[in-house]
């Protein structure tokens, strides 16, 4: 199993870097140094910090033989921020109609995470990241023919930055509402968001990043941030993302709140009646005797899922019912 899941791991690494230099397109030229300079979006500079944390992470588990630690520091820094989240959240700022600065600033730091994480993973993964790196462009101060002997990524200064990551963290929070929301009415295209916010700063926040958190809503339309005091549109739904942020999503005249209704008591009537047949089959004489003790427990297991299910399917007939501003 864990064989199968690194082995898929090469794959999303061998197609990351292949799609990131398809966005980087044959023309692009990396600045001659990995320095910052000032046009770094909220999310590179997080991405950034991202590469921060790993290399520390990393050398410090080196430098006590603890590869254990190490690969999953630099396995999280590839699989979770850069492919997960950097790839997908600066879809907008490098779509070829962006701004021309944002676009090639975005598209030098996903070269600079390229670059820094195969060297990373480079000495636990050594063929694949090689044969990667080589087809990278290099920098200018890039002298190296190997990436076997090119310097090893430590920690900058430059790139430490504390507070981007409660920035970006709380962007990506509002994206988890909206999927939350998305998921739970099934609307699952055209999706309309609006962002209530209670600080002039979180309106500033999330109105910037709007863009960016739509791309990582499935089906998303549009994304709205709203100024303190600004009404939300009747017949929302609502997700609070903290005390002052919630994420809304239109769903009157998306969601037949009827229907919706009828299609979870009928799962509720499903899940019940396998419960009940489970509680029968407990229940018969002399079952505690009977029954191997592993078998009991897998029963009882299942017994409290399914009280779960029902308590879970019963809340959602309830948020639906008490849709904000449904009438």
């Amino acid at each position: 199993m864990r064989v199968d899941g690194y082995r898929k791991f090469c794959n999303k690494l061998w197609n990351a870097t292949r799609f990131a230099l398809m966005k980087l397109g044959e023309d692009f030229v990396p600045s001659a140094e990995a320095t910052l300079t000032g046009n770094e979006s909220l999310a590179e500079r997080w991405i950034l910090q991202r590469i921060n944390v790993a290399a520390r992470d990393v050398n410090a588990a080196l430098a006590e033989m603890n590869f254990m630690v190490a690969t999953t520091a630099v396995y999280g820094f590839w699989l979770y921020d850069l492919c997960d989240v950097y790839i997908e959240y600066i879809k907008p700022i490098t779509a070829p109609n962006a701004d021309p600065v944002s676009r090639n600033s975005a598209l030098q730091t996903l070269y600079t995470c390229l670059d820094q994480g195969l060297k990373m993973l480079h000495p636990f993964m050594p063929y694949v990241t090689e044969e990667l790196w080589q087809r990278l462009p290099r920098r200018a101060s890039e002298t190296s023919p190997t990436i076997s002997l090119s310097t090893y990524p430590e920690i900058r200064e430059d790139y430490d930055n504390s507070q981007v990551v409660s920035e970006f963290e709380l962007a990506m929070s509002i994206a988890k509402a909206g999927r939350s929301l998305t998921a739970s009415y099934n609307v699952l295209s055209k999706s309309k968001f609006y962002v209530s916010n209670a600080s002039a700063s979180g309106f500033a926040l999330t109105s910037s990043q709007a863009d960016g958190i739509a791309t990582m809503i499935k089906g998303c339309q549009s994304i709205v941030a709203l100024k303190p005091g600004e009404a939300v549109p009747a017949g929302c739904a609502v997700f609070s993302v903290n005390d002052e942020v919630a994420m809304h999503l239109l769903v009157r005249g998306s969601v037949d709140i009827e229907q919706e209704v009828a299609k979870i008591e009928k799962k509720i009537a499903k899940t019940t009646k396998l419960k009940d047949s489970l509680a029968a089959k407990v229940s018969i004489p002399k079952y505690e005797e009977t029954v191997p003790e592993e078998v009991r427990e897998s029963n009882s297991a299942k017994l409290s899922n399914y009280d779960a299910e029902i308590d879970a399917l019963q809340a959602a007939i309830k948020t639906f019912l008490t849709l904000e501003g449904a009438e």
